[in-house]
């Protein structure tokens, strides 16, 4: 039974630094490509019922929507002057409460 908790245990590890590693290599893809403060254009896309739950995550915010074809899901775009790519990824961490959302 422990071997199979190591296991498990050692897994997750594995995920986690694989995450760790995505998260820095989006970061330094933004370093690269953005020279802070820079307006970034974030792109989300919901159910429909889920669109007040995340303008709820950014109140004052000016978001653009665009329904999809069927009107299941929308499309939601926040342009914003982000200071640094850091502030790009917090964003993303703020929206990842919303299941089922995809971002662009």
């Amino acid at each position: 039974m422990i071997w199979r908790d190591v296991r498990v245990a050692s897994a997750i590890m594995i995920l986690m630094s694989e995450q760790d590693a995505a998260i820095a290599n989006l970061k330094q893809k933004l370093d690269d490509h953005y020279r802070w403060p820079a307006s970034y254009p974030f792109k989300f896309i919901v159910r429909r019922e889920q669109v007040p739950e995340v303008l709820g995550l950014f109140p004052g915010e000016n978001f653009s929507e665009k329904p999809s074809a069927n009107g299941k899901y929308t499309g939601l775009t926040l342009e914003k002057i982000m200071q640094s790519s850091d502030d790009v990824l917090a964003v993303y961490e703020k929206v990842k409460v919303v299941p089922g959302l995809m971002a662009l």
